[in-house]
């Protein structure tokens, strides 16, 4: 008996020390952000090994943003350079994954000392220095914001902003257009219509997750005519490249939007129309429209069914887009009801007008024609990687 032993212990003598060193890596690499992560991996192939299974195992990031925000109230053109490398490198200590898209998402407003005509554009003039490489920025303005149960306040130069994770199996697709292409698209009759839907839905996913936002246009009825009719058009196209169920679809009207690609000029645009695809293996997403006349109960009984029908992980991620009558009106007892069935869960909350119209699937509604446009309700999505 003896012997088996001393030879069992013999034969995985090789083996043995580098299972733990793997072990102890996979413990330590843990606590490291993206960037001491990336080093990491370069020291020896051991340890690159361990670097790509942490770099897997991790989903979005969700951050609330203060430092840099005060840049956005300030003006960042008064704030010296050594300030600015200091800042833009606390950011990248911050992050934990690489991310191929940012969504920055704000209320709108700002201390009554700064001097801003459009949060959404001073967040994309300050963190131009941030953006990592090959990482999209999209900022959204809508009457107010949350991050679970905590109100995100722009006049206290906070913004929430949600990354989404690079990963090789994991496909991104972003197409964005102004009022002015829409307007002329009307006029022209040009392709901007066919070029948008074949970039959106070039994917042989099983499975895709859209999220679009559209520009509310309050005093220009001309332009808001052209942007329902297109989106319209969008929407048509949709239903009928994707099967009812292999899709999952989320977003609204917001109060304005600015988008920062890699490596462009200029750096920032005014946006009217933002689409992003996500699609791939490695992701899957529901999404639930839910009345908001319904009763509190009756809410509850539909989200604790709709939690037993998706599937969560650490890597989990929520939005919820949902109407209000203004700021002062905001109903946060949804948010409650919603952070206590999904409790490990981020949700970011985007309040629109109740005038607005949010567009959402039901993952669990087989009508082959479903409805996508909604009023008088709010949508949730969740994403998991």
């Amino acid at each position: 008996m003896g012997t088996v032993e001393e030879t069992s212990v013999q034969d995985h003598d090789d083996s043995f020390p580098e299972l733990i060193l793997h072990d102890v890596l996979n413990h330590i690499f843990g606590y490291l952000n993206a960037h001491d992560l990336s080093q990491a991996a370069k020291v020896c192939k051991s340890w690159n090994c361990a670097a790509e299974i942490e770099k897997r195992k991790r989903g979005p990031q969700v951050i609330v943003l203060q430092a840099l925000e005060d840049c956005v109230a300030t003006g960042f053109s008064s704030v010296r350079q050594i300030d600015k490398d200091e800042l833009a490198e606390d950011f990248k200590l911050s992050l934990r994954i690489k991310p191929s898209i940012g969504l920055f998402f704000t209320d709108g407003k700002y201390p009554a000392s700064a001097d801003c005509d459009s949060v959404p554009y001073e967040i994309c003039v300050a963190h131009q220095w941030t953006q990592p490489a090959d990482c999209f920025y999209v900022a959204i303005e809508s009457l107010g914001v949350y991050l679970n149960k905590n109100s995100i306040r722009g006049e206290r130069n906070i913004t929430v902003a949600s990354f989404l994770p690079t990963l090789p199996e994991v496909n991104y697709i972003i197409v964005e257009t102004s009022a002015h292409c829409i307007e002329q698209y009307f006029r022209r009759s040009d392709s901007l219509l066919t070029d948008i839907s074949d970039k959106l839905f070039d994917t042989a996913s099983d499975h895709v997750s859209l999220l679009i936002f559209v520009y509310h246009w309050r005093d220009e009825p001309t332009l808001k005519n052209y942007h329902d009719d297109f989106l319209s058009k969008i929407l048509d196209r949709i239903t009928n490249r994707y099967d009812s169920g292999t899709y999952s679809l989320w977003g609204g009207a917001v109060n304005d939007i600015f988008t920062m690609a890699p490596d462009t000029r200029p750096l920032y645009h005014s946006t009217s129309f933002c689409a992003i695809s996500i699609s791939g293996s490695r992701v899957k997403s529901w999404c639930i429209v839910l009345d908001f006349r319904l009763s509190d109960t009756e809410i509850e009984e539909k989200l604790k069914n709709f939690e037993e029908s998706v599937i969560l992980k650490f890597s989990s991620i929520a939005f919820a887009i949902l109407p209000s009558n203004g700021t002062n009106d905001i109903d946060k007892t949804k948010i409650n009801i919603f952070n206590e069935i999904f409790s490990s869960t981020p949700l970011t909350c985007v309040f629109n007008d109740r005038s607005h119209t949010i567009f959402a699937t039901n993952s669990f509604n087989s009508d082959s024609d479903p409805e996508l446009k909604h009023t008088h309700c709010y949508a949730i999505l969740i994403l998991t990687f």
